[in-house]
């Protein structure tokens, strides 16, 4: 073993026992980090058993480092420090929360170089109820791998390449995505009872704001032309934050059917922020005066679209009815996924050719009835 200058610091507990502690450089992450021992009293013997078994655990991680073949609970430590760096609080927080999971079902001691496919995937597999939360859990697992290839942590990519998703079998048809007319009319005929989820609801379905766009909206983001959508809030850290694209800042243009429903809702929310007695910088506010809550929100659009059209409805749907409503008028693609805030959309796209397919073969019924003599 090689020799290393080490402090071992002794700390005596409440309940007799001595706590041994030696820190060290961790040469990854260049933070300050300590191993330590308890024994059951403070004495020269102990401190030397405990100095032995300090310095082979040390030792052990120093290995480790240099022969790149670290457990899953240090890979994930490095991946996070680094990817701290780049991402949003709450993507970091999702992302953290999915991979200590998988580690932690895969054994956080497993060296990532002994890891086989057929381990993984039987692992991920018995922690997943359906295909696309094994899909989920696989993408950010591979992410993780991946980064551990780049950096020349883990020696082979295989089997990075050798996981494979399985077939989605929750996929929506593109149908199902968006709201027709008449189901969205249906929605808002049955929502007059709770006036504010009403006005929620349609609100959604004609700008096409994100619901964390529109739960952070502030009176001030609305003027005469334009709604300034400029931050939005996280679900997972329950903060007000910037949005996760530079597509996302936008101004979301106010055309006369908007413009009356904007109306509608300021004179509906001056009423009832004066019957409660409080004032509110929010567009859409709660009672208290606070944003509105999320979790309320979407409880009662499952509840509501379950019993008005017998199928749930996301906060997704609404804003993908706004595109197909649009796109349904004749607004062209990127028109609408510029209002939407997307630098590129599969779902918008895939609304698109869907309407234009439907409106073709609606014009083809009536031009195999028309008769010119």
């Amino acid at each position: 073993m090689s020799k290393r200058k080490v402090e071992v610091y002794e700390d005596l507990l409440p309940d007799g026992r001595c706590k041994y502690r030696m820190p060290y450089l961790d040469k990854l992450t260049g933070k300050r980090k300590t191993v330590s021992v308890i024994m059951d009293k403070q004495s020269a013997s102990n401190y030397k058993l405990a100095k032995r078994h300090l310095e082979e655990r040390l030792e052990k991680i120093f290995t480790e480092v240099q022969d790149n073949n670290m457990p899953l609970s240090r890979l994930q430590e490095l991946y996070f420090c680094e990817k701290a760096r780049n991402l949003k609080e709450s993507t970091l927080k999702r992302n953290k929360g999915s991979i200590k999971r998988i580690c932690e079902w895969l054994g956080n001691d497993s060296l990532i170089n002994n890891l086989s496919v057929s381990y993984i995937r039987k692992t991920l597999m018995e922690h997943s109820a359906e295909n696309h939360t094994y899909n989920e859990y696989l993408t950010r697992f591979k992410g993780m791998l991946n980064w551990a290839y780049m950096n020349d942590y883990l020696e082979d990519r295989k089997v990075i390449d050798k996981l494979k998703a399985l077939p989605d079998n929750k996929k929506l048809r593109i149908e199902d995505k968006y709201l027709e007319r008449e189901e969205l009319q249906k929605l808002l005929d049955n929502s007059q009872n709770v006036m504010l989820w009403h006005y929620v609801i349609h609100f959604m379905a004609f700008s096409g704001l994100r619901i964390g766009e529109l739960i952070a909206l502030l009176d001030s983001d609305v003027d005469q032309e334009y709604i300034h959508v400029n931050k939005t809030y996280s679900i997972t850290t329950d903060k007000i934050d910037t949005p996760k694209t530079s597509a996302s800042i936008r101004e979301v243009y106010i055309r006369q059917e908007l413009k009356a429903l904007i109306k509608k809702i300021r004179s509906w929310i001056r009423e009832n922020n004066f019957k409660n007695g409080v004032r509110s910088e929010y567009f859409i506010c709660g009672s208290d005066g606070e944003h509105f809550d999320y979790y309320a929100f979407n409880k009662y659009l499952k509840e509501l679209s379950e019993r008005v059209l017998g199928r749930t409805i996301t906060t997704h749907a609404l804003r993908h009815t706004a595109a197909s409503l649009l796109i349904a008028d004749g607004v062209p693609l990127e028109t609408v996924s510029r209002m939407l805030g997307h630098e590129s959309s599969k779902i918008t796209k895939e609304i698109y050719f869907h309407m234009t397919k439907t409106l073709r073969e609606h014009d083809n019924e009536l031009l195999e009835n028309a008769k010119v003599l």
